[in-house]
């Protein structure tokens, strides 16, 4: 008998250790059929088409992300998603701080191709989708994957641009719009604010 914690993320299990920390399920294992699951998902992960959406802030890497999901049926793994729980993610929250104040990107990139590579355990198109604006951290994104079992043929790297003008014009109708939703405003007399 084994006991495994259920939980499809790292977010999700500390969620589930926080509201039940015996969250478990105990199940009997046949050694033979779970040694065909593991070669079942190390094949999924050689086969899987992974799609890496790359490029600064605002050109719609999210969207894109999304899109592709809904309309072509990829599993999104939104780059953010290190940043966005580590306040529910400790393990998140050390990676984030090594990041930010050391300037240890490593962890941060290897924790980025790992969430890819669970995802391709069970998908067979995934994207991935992240402002990485540095080579070295690209390239250690595509390692780390390789290294994970996923094929260097079924990579494919998207980067997006954006004319600045159209990007500035944009972030200022979701600031106004941000802005707006906290009862506040950007336009009028007083305001410093003014369209391109």
């Amino acid at each position: 008998s084994h006991k495994i914690t259920v939980a499809t993320s790292k977010a999700n299990k500390y969620m589930a250790q926080k509201q039940n920390p015996i969250y478990q399920i105990s199940f009997k294992v046949d050694n033979k059929a779970a040694m065909n699951t593991t070669s079942d998902k190390y094949a999924t992960i050689k086969s899987a088409q992974i799609v890496y959406v790359i490029g600064p802030g605002g050109t719609g890497k999210t969207f894109t992300g999304d899109y592709m999901a809904v309309m072509h049926g990829y599993h999104h793994v939104d780059g953010d998603i290190p940043l966005k729980h580590m306040c529910l993610v400790p393990e998140y929250k050390v990676i984030a701080e090594k990041y930010i104040v050391e300037g240890d990107w490593a962890p941060f990139y290897s924790e980025l191709a790992q969430l890819t590579l669970e995802a391709a355990k069970d998908n067979e198109r995934v994207v991935l989708s992240h402002a990485t604006d540095k080579n070295d951290h690209r390239d250690h994104v595509i390692k780390k994957l390789i290294e994970g079992g996923a094929s260097e043929d079924n990579i494919t790297i998207i980067q997006l641009t954006i004319d600045p003008r159209v990007k500035a014009l944009g972030l200022y109708y979701r600031a106004a719009r941000m802005a707006e939703q906290s009862g506040m405003t950007m336009t009028g007399k007083n305001s410093n604010w003014h369209l391109i």
